[in-house]
């Protein structure tokens, strides 16, 4: 039988929670349970639409029979018929769904995470050589690397942000959605920025808590300085060890991407350090297919009117689906 409740205080301690649980997907979120499993859920509303979002997936709490997959299956039926939502979003890239409830559209996608209980000189050999390098290197030649959440770490973070998506032709999000964030999330969120002689190379911005540290966002200037994002993520993956948290997330890899596609440098980059790709399932749930078509159709328009040109939004999964279906 499921449940829900707004506080997750109500079924786990508040130490399970900041262990288990992405208790910082905070605000608006509730918990659906079970006797054996809790899961975060978001209820989004644009106007006739409304979907459900898993911020992240559902954690064992108490032990029982019960599988994962009818956990999912009850979950997703409960919202339904409480809420009258049209659909289930795409699952994020920073959450591992061990399963995917029946009649989903689902496909392998995973993360590499690094252990941060394992010591630094060992967490440092597992870094590629190629990487060790350029670190090393920007170290010497003074690349500097700042963290908090002051205005100026936050403009300076938009300023490359921006850059980084008109490389492929798309607008940033406004500083002020950096600065809502910050107020939201409070001390689960901070920005990092790796400078060469005063000015912003490399940024981003990681969630984290007890558990897990999430690269989320990451941005660069055009022509970035060499080996300031390598530089700037050994410096983060430094500093949440020494806050003991015990898993660093670089968040995202395609399962057999292709190798002449923009996600292959990506992933190479974050394989590199050293991780281990964790493989799970990334899916959506359809209940009204004609709904979700016209809500496809009105993304489109308002993208394209954003953008000036004809855009076609795919989500992941619709990008990965002829490699699986």
């Amino acid at each position: 039988m499921i449940k829900q409740t707004e506080k997750i205080s109500e079924i786990v301690s508040k130490q399970f929670a900041e262990e288990s649980l992405n208790v910082f997907f905070g605000g608006d979120v509730f918990f659906v349970y079970s006797e054996k499993y809790v899961l975060p859920v978001r209820i989004s509303r644009r106007g006739f639409f409304r979907y459900a979002n898993f911020p992240s997936e559902p954690v064992v709490f108490h032990d029982g029979e019960e599988s994962l997959r009818s956990f999912l299956d009850d979950a997703c039926r409960f919202l339904n018929d409480n809420y009258k939502i049209q659909w289930i979003a795409e699952t994020p890239a920073s959450a591992l769904f061990e399963e995917a409830p029946s009649r989903s559209k689902s496909i392998p996608f995973g993360s590499h995470v690094i252990n941060l209980e394992d010591d630094v000189e060992v967490l440092w050999g597992k870094v590629h050589s190629k990487h060790r390098n350029v670190i090393k290197k920007a170290e010497k030649e003074g690349v500097v690397v700042v963290k908090g959440q002051s205005d100026k770490i936050l403009e300076d973070y938009h300023s490359i942000d921006v850059e980084t998506w008109e490389r492929s032709r798309k607008k940033a999000n406004g500083v002020g959605h950096l600065k809502e964030m910050v107020s939201r999330m409070k001390d689960q969120v901070i920005v990092y920025i790796a400078y060469k002689d005063g000015e912003p190379q490399a940024g981003a911005v990681f969630f984290y808590n007890r558990a897990m540290c999430y690269y989320m966002y990451g941005a660069s200037k055009n022509h970035a300085f060499s080996g300031a994002s390598n530089y700037l993520h050994w410096t983060a993956i430094q500093d949440m060890k020494s806050a003991s948290v015990k898993r660093y997330s670089f968040v995202g890899c395609r399962i057999n991407e292709d190798e002449d596609s923009k996600y292959h440098g990506i992933q190479r980059f974050k394989e590199r350090f050293g991780g281990e790709l964790l493989v799970g399932k990334r899916f959506k749930l359809i209940f009204k297919p004609a709904i979700y078509a016209l809500y496809k159709l009105f993304v489109d328009v308002v993208m394209s009117v954003n953008e000036r040109r004809i855009v076609r939004h795919r989500d992941t999964i619709d990008q990965e689906w002829h490699k699986w279906k």
